[in-house]
Formats: structure tokens, C-alpha cells, sequence
């Protein structure tokens, strides 16, 4: 069976079992599909607003018994001047309308 899953990166997301930075929340919908998320980012707190960038690497498996898919993607992302230096980072992975991974990161700096 094969499945399209799409990511859903709002601002700059793990659920079952996780391997991601410090200070993580999992806001999981506990989904059937979900196995293992992993969101890692440097640095951490997230740059200051302009241009430089926060590198976000992404990885996982999804899927059951029947058959998993692995995913990896590695974006780098300036943070934008509407971000406030306390903010969240959301994260989370959807397959069609189902929410099966969730995660946040709480902070309130920035690094410059």
C-alpha cells in the first residue's frame, strides 16, 4: 500500500519515540501509522530574525508491519522578523487529513 504523506511545517514537530532536541513537548494524535520521528536543529535556540539560518533535519520511519517508508529532509530556514523572542516551533506530519506525528519546542531567545 503506499501512502502520501505531507509535511506540515508551521513556523519551523515526534511523537512515539523521540530523539530530538532538549525542551521538546509531543503534542501527538497518537495516529496507527506513526513509529519514529526525529526533529534535530542548530543551533538551538533558533537564529535571530534576519539572514542567517537555522539548519532543521527531519527523519523517520512511518508506516506498520506491512511496510514502512523512511523520510529525511534537511532544510535551512532564516527566521522571520514577525517571530518573537518567545516563541514555538511546531512541527507536525500528516497523512491525508489524519495528524499522526506532533511535536513542539518552547523557547524564549534567540541566538545571534
Amino acid at each position: 500500500m503506499n501512502k502520501n504523506f505531507t509535511f506540515i511545517l508551521i513556523l519551523f514537530a515526534l511523537f512515539s519515540i523521540v530523539k530530538a532536541n532538549d525542551g521538546w513537548i509531543n503534542c501527538n494524535a497518537l495516529g496507527t501509522n506513526a513509529t519514529t520521528f526525529d526533529v534535530e536543529f542548530s543551533p538551538d535556540p533558533i537564529t535571530s530574525p534576519g539572514p542567517k539560518t537555522t539548519n532543521f533535519k527531519i527523519s523517520g520511519k512511518i508506516g506498520n508491519l506491512a511496510g514502512e517508508n523512511t523520510f529525511t529532509i534537511e532544510v535551512n530556514i532564516a527566521t522571520h522578523s514577525s517571530v518573537s523572542k518567545d516563541h514555538t516551533l511546531l512541527f507536525n506530519i500528516v497523512d491525508g487529513s489524519e495528524l499522526i506525528g506532533c511535536i513542539t519546542f518552547p523557547r524564549s531567545a534567540f541566538t545571534d
